[in-house]
């Protein structure tokens, strides 16, 4: 317990990239496509390996073409991040002078892709655009062409994720999981060591953000708190500076990043003590879970991990409408949240490679929910739990 895993060595090998590069390469010749636009963080840096702070500037675009004949991707990026691609296996770099109102890089865009016939960029669920929406249509006039959708070509490829990613997602799962484990002594101190008599969400939410911190993460991008009795009436916000109450539950919900892979998983807290119906309530989610865990395998399709988890909730008298809706779970790398989602009717096959999270919600008494989750692997036999299990009660915050 509170034992800080071993780090893993940061970056990838070329190789890494070539291989991603060159499954792209073979889906994009198979639907004709000759070059495909991406324009966001994560998908550019998934085919170069670019990492870099600035892209926190929003007026700043960057650009990364990735022809289906070639054996680099082309970067057309403003001058300020060329260090950062230089140091990436792209061959191909142009760059300019940034900003510039009158021409921010657009020509030099436009003469790079004007070799290129049918070109295609992400536009599905889950994708964005950063770059100006009135460039892309002067881009797409300029070159007399519509560009496709080629959303599920990337989504297909970032899905199967190599040993090297899962190892970096393992390591901010177990990261975390130390953290949320240690986070009860982490609020005694703090309460003993300041002389307090009570504590907020926000002070027991900084005190965990610091232990995140300490214990290896790169960032914090995603960590809500937020406190009620039997339940909270939302997962996704919070902290407030309201004083924690005795006999309220505590949902912790984080993703936090390590060489820019994500994990994505909460914890519920008892705070002081619980009562029998939220033990039970909580108890039904970790339940629900295992029922999950014993089909992870390959062939088991995303909508059959829905279907063990509502039925085994529905059985326990939950309301069945209440699952119709949302998932029980999602993949995750490098963004918080991707594509496929455990819900009803999703086909998509589970596969050696594929990263997800379990995690089962349920409607309690006077509108409040509660939720449990866990990250895991698919291996070829079954999968590895990248987190550490939660207890079967709830973690407690004595205060």
């Amino acid at each position: 317990m509170c034992q800080t895993p071993e780090r893993y060595i940061r970056g990838f090998q070329v190789s890494e990239f070539q291989n991603r590069f060159r499954k792209l390469q073979s889906r994009m010749v198979a639907n004709n496509i000759d070059a495909i636009l991406v324009t966001t963080k994560v998908d550019i840096h998934y085919f170069s390996g670019m990492i870099s702070q600035f892209w926190e500037s929003p007026t700043r675009p960057v650009y990364l073409i990735l022809p289906a004949i070639g054996d680099s991707p082309i970067a057309i990026i403003p001058e300020i991040f060329y260090e950062s691609m230089v140091q990436t296996w792209v061959k191909e770099i142009h760059k300019w002078s940034a900003p510039r109102k009158e021409d921010d890089g657009i020509s030099l865009l436009i003469n790079n892709l004007k070799i290129f016939n049918n070109i295609g960029m992400p536009m599905g669920i889950e994708s964005q655009l950063r770059m100006p929406l009135a460039h892309i249509l002067l881009i797409m006039k300029s070159l007399n062409t519509e560009f496709v959708d080629v959303s599920p070509i990337i989504q297909e490829i970032r899905l199967i994720k190599s040993q090297a990613e899962i190892d970096k997602i393992r390591m901010v799962c177990q990261i975390t999981s130390v953290a949320f484990e240690c986070l009860a002594k982490k609020v005694h101190d703090f309460i003993k060591i300041n002389g307090l008599k009570k504590i907020s969400e926000r002070q027991i939410i900084m005190e965990l953000h610091k232990e995140l911190i300490e214990r290896g993460a790169d960032k914090v991008p995603f960590i809500v708190g937020t406190s009620d009795y039997n339940g909270s009436k939302s997962i996704i916000d919070g902290p407030n500076d309201e004083a924690v109450i005795p006999g309220h539950t505590m949902i912790i919900d984080v993703g936090c990043v390590y060489d820019e892979y994500y994990c994505d998983f909460n914890r519920n807290y008892a705070i002081n003590y619980s009562n029998p119906y939220i033990q039970q309530a909580n108890l039904d989610l970790w339940n629900a879970t295992e029922e999950a865990l014993n089909i992870a395998k390959p062939g088991t399709t995303f909508g059959d991990l829905w279907a063990a988890q509502s039925k085994y909730l529905i059985g326990r008298g939950y309301d069945p409408s209440f699952f119709e809706i949302g998932r029980l779970g999602h993949s995750i790398g490098l963004s918080l949240t991707e594509l496929p989602s455990v819900i009803k009717n999703e086909t998509t096959r589970l596969e050696p490679g594929i990263v997800l999270t379990i995690e089962p919600s349920i409607p309690l008494i006077n509108g409040k929910l509660l939720v449990h989750e866990e990250c895991i692997a698919i291996t070829e036999t079954g999968y590895e739990l990248l987190t550490i299990r939660a207890p079967k009660d709830f973690y407690y915050l004595k205060i």
